[in-house]
């Protein structure tokens, strides 16, 4: 009786196909686990990299070169990225810009902040410093809206230095009107040369050239 509750026990459960069905799997799982592995797997050859520096030594002279005096003013390390030349560069193609603009422009009311920001004349390089003075303190002190550093209706929000430098039209005739580069210099926007950084990659070149000029990087000989 307990041989034939064993073999009943055992009935119950996986046949003896199943468990030659898992020893079979187990014996292929073990002849895949025989097969060699290539003992010279495949790599890409690439040619020796030549050491051209094996004979000399990279030395960078870590301190700025031409810079102003120990004694300088702040104005003094501005004037050396935004120099004289550069400035004067840019109010002439401000006023170049002006100029064509109101042009082209028949229909410009008479009384137009366009006409008044430049019946007075053109940009002036005192002038351009100041716009660009605004322009830097605009981000120091934070307000709502450019109308608002005019505005004189709250005391306790008047800023007077702004008015001091510009009239408020006189700075929105200026910011409207401020360029860097010829218009007509630029290829269209359908031609095949057209850039979108076309309008300010020159002040990135200027930039880079000034600080090429600043800064020296020696290779020596040992």
């Amino acid at each position: 009786m307990a041989d034939s509750s064993d073999s009943e026990q055992f009935s119950d459960g996986k046949s003896d196909d199943d468990f030659e069905v898992l020893s079979g799997s187990s014996e292929s799982e073990d002849e895949m686990n025989e097969v060699p592995m290539n003992a010279n797997p495949w790599f890409r050859v690439l040619p020796p990299e030549i050491d051209y520096l094996h004979d000399q030594r990279f030395v960078e002279n870590s301190d700025p070169q031409n810079v102003p005096a120990a004694d300088a003013k702040p104005i003094d390390y501005f004037l050396l990225f935004l120099t004289l030349d550069f400035l004067r560069h840019i109010v002439r193609e401000t006023n170049r810009y002006a100029q064509d603009f109101i042009t082209s422009r028949q229909r410009i009311r008479r009384f137009s902040r366009l006409h008044s920001g430049f019946k007075v004349g053109a940009v002036t390089l005192a002038e351009m410093k100041g716009f660009i003075s605004v322009i830097l303190n605009m981000g120091l002190i934070r307000k709502p809206s450019i109308t608002e550093y005019w505005n004189t209706k709250f005391p306790s929000q008047d800023t007077v230095w702004f008015r001091d430098i510009f009239s408020r039209n006189r700075f929105q005739s200026i910011l409207k009107f401020f360029h860097i580069v010829d218009n007509t210099t630029l290829p269209n926007r359908n031609d095949d040369n057209y850039s979108p950084t076309s309008k300010w990659i020159f002040l990135i070149d200027n930039q880079n050239y000034i600080t090429n000029q600043n800064r020296t990087l020696v290779l020596i000989k040992v």
